[in-house]
């Protein structure tokens, strides 16, 4: 996968339908990254208060079942249904995103995440990467 904002995961074997009709989400992964795709309407919507999130168990000893909270309006805060060690976002104006790891009762900003050239955005479709080394995952 090249992040370079153009949709190259395969239909077939890397996609799947999401629960809000219109959206589709995408993942693979090799020995070094995970690539996470997502396209829809708020993909592009250059909008403050629209996010992509993500959640993931990477096998790490503490996780967390609560998300985080976003919004201030009308606050959401996600139940997950898996304990995760890992929470990324990326907001739709493409002004911020950011990495946390969890101590198993709140998340903890890691402001050591680099997210140069791990992810593009184009239209309603956005990707990103994440080494597999900065998520507790040794490549085979």
């Amino acid at each position: 996968i090249t992040i370079d904002g153009t949709n190259d995961f395969s239909a077939a074997n890397e996609q799947f339908s999401s629960t809000s009709a219109g959206y589709t989400g995408y993942v693979t992964w090799d020995d070094s990254y995970l690539y996470i795709g997502m396209s829809g309407a708020d993909v592009a919507a250059n909008d403050a208060n629209k996010y992509l999130l993500i959640y993931l168990d990477a096998g790490a000893a503490t996780t967390y079942t609560t998300g985080r909270s976003y919004g201030l309006t009308n606050p959401q805060q996600p139940v997950l249904p898996f304990g995760a060690s890992y929470h990324f976002y990326w907001r739709t104006d493409n002004n911020d995103s950011a990495a946390f790891t969890t101590n198993g009762s709140s998340w903890i900003l890691d402001g050591a995440w680099n997210w140069t050239g791990d992810m593009f955005q184009s239209g309603n479709f956005v990707e990103l990467r994440l080494p597999l080394a900065d998520i507790g995952v040794t490549p085979r």
